[in-house]
C-alpha cells in the first residue's frame, strides 16, 4: 500500500496520486457527535461510501466487499480486524439498511432479562428524509438511544441497582461485588440475529472517588440516529457485508 496527502474534497478523478489504495485522517473535527453528519465520516475509513478501504480493495477485486472486528472489552483496547468475507458458521446476519454514509441496522425490539419492553415499534424506524434510525459505529465508545427507547430500558433496569443515584445523568449504584448480577441487554434486529449486552459491557466504572461506582453506559438522545457504539459491540465478531 502506497500513502499519499489529499488536501480538500477534490473528485477521485481529480487526485493526482499513485497510490493502489487511498486514505487519511481529520486532524480536526468539530459540532455535536449526533448533529453534525460528518463525525460519521470515520477514524479510519471503512464507511460503506465508495473511497472506503474496503470499497477500493474490493472493486480492485483484491478481497470480497466485507470486513469485521471483535473488539476486545478488558479495558486495554486492542481487538481484532479482518478484510474480507469471515467463515463462520454460527454467526446470524441482519440485512444492512440502504446507506451512502452509515451502516444502518433494522433494530426490531429490546428484552431485559429476556423480557421484552414495551416499546412502540415506530420509534426503531428511519424517518422520511433518512434520520432517525439505528446505526452500527465502532468509532463510537458509548450506545445513544431516543428517549422512547432509553427511557422503558432504563426503568426496567434500575429497580434491580442497590440504591442507585444519578451521577452526570447517568444512573449509578455502587457494586461491592460482581456486577454479573445485573440484567442482560438483548437488541433484537431483522432477520432473526439477536446481540446479548452482558452487564460488564454497559456498566462503566467510574473514576469518581470510589472504584465500586459503576454507571449505565447508554445515552439518550433526542435526535439524529440511534448508535450502537463499542459499549455493546465488545467482545463479539461483528461482520459489516457489503457484498451480499
Amino acid at each position: 500500500m502506497h500513502f499519499d496527502m489529499i488536501l480538500g474534497q477534490p473528485s477521485p478523478s481529480s487526485v493526482n496520486s499513485s497510490a493502489t489504495v487511498s486514505f487519511g485522517c481529520g486532524t480536526h473535527l468539530g459540532g455535536g457527535l449526533i448533529e453534525t453528519p460528518t463525525l460519521f465520516d470515520g477514524t479510519f475509513g471503512f464507511g460503506p461510501g465508495p473511497l472506503s478501504v474496503v470499497s477500493q480493495l474490493s472493486t480492485r477485486e483484491i478481497i470480497t466487499n466485507a470486513f469485521s472486528h471483535c473488539l476486545k472489552g478488558d479495558g486495554n483496547g486492542g481487538g481484532i480486524l479482518a478484510l474480507g468475507a469471515v467463515v463462520e458458521p454460527s454467526i446470524v446476519y441482519s440485512p444492512l439498511a440502504p446507506s451512502k454514509c452509515h451502516y444502518y441496522i433494522n433494530l426490531e425490539s429490546i428484552a431485559v432479562n429476556g423480557q421484552l419492553l414495551s416499546i412502540d415499534p415506530v420509534a426503531f424506524l428511519p424517518a422520511k428524509y433518512g434520520d432517525r434510525g439505528t446505526t452500527i459505529d465502532s468509532g463510537t465508545t458509548l450506545a445513544y438511544l431516543f428517549s422512547e427507547v432509553y427511557n422503558p430500558l432504563i426503568t426496567s433496569m434500575v429497580p434491580q441497582f442497590s440504591h442507585p443515584f444519578v451521577l452526570a445523568g447517568n444512573p449509578c449504584c455502587l457494586v461491592s461485588t460482581s456486577v454479573d448480577k445485573f440484567p442482560l441487554v438483548s437488541f433484537n434486529f431483522a432477520g432473526g440475529a439477536s446481540m446479548d449486552v452482558k452487564p460488564a459491557q454497559y456498566l462503566v466504572q467510574s473514576d469518581f472517588r470510589n472504584a465500586g461506582l459503576w454507571c449505565i453506559g447508554f445515552q439518550k438522545v433526542e435526535s439524529g440516529h440511534q448508535i450502537l457504539g463499542d459499549l455493546v459491540l465488545k467482545d463479539k465478531i461483528v461482520v459489516y457485508d457489503l457484498a451480499n
